[in-house]
């Protein structure tokens, strides 16, 4: 079931209720009161990898983004990454390996083995550069 959206011109990101639980259970347990942050970079095998961290909402870049959780937590999207975001899904996995936030992104291109890094379709985050922002 998905829980928090933060639409962007009709589109949105979607954070699961597993995910968004998860993401609270990190926030919680900082020492500095910090919440979770989700970016993209370049580097990895296919270009570029999804970037999480921890940030004080003080310390957030005027064009970041917030979504906040049903659970009154919150994640934040670096705003420079917000083109390569639009319309992903995070979602949480388990499994006999360990847990991993998932993230589905429709204009994802490929990945690498490692299921670290990732390459965009262009053409696609071109379009999400087009999006009206709601800020």
């Amino acid at each position: 079931m998905l829980l928090a959206h933060i639409p962007i011109g009709g589109t949105m990101i979607n954070v699961t209720n597993v995910a968004a639980d998860h993401l609270k259970s990190i926030s919680d347990g900082d020492p500095d009161g910090k919440v979770c942050r989700l970016g993209v970079r370049g580097g990895g095998c296919a270009g570029f990898s999804y970037d999480w961290g921890l940030i004080a909402e003080s310390d957030m870049n005027e064009d970041d983004e917030t979504i906040s959780l049903y659970n009154g937590s919150k994640l934040i999207v670096d705003g420079a990454s917000l083109m390569f975001l639009i319309g992903t899904t995070v979602d949480l996995q388990r499994n006999v390996f360990g847990t991993i936030l998932e993230i589905v992104n429709p204009a994802a291109q490929s990945s690498c083995g490692c299921g670290e890094s990732i390459n965009f379709d262009m053409e696609k985050v071109e379009k999400n550069m087009e999006v009206p922002r709601l800020t």
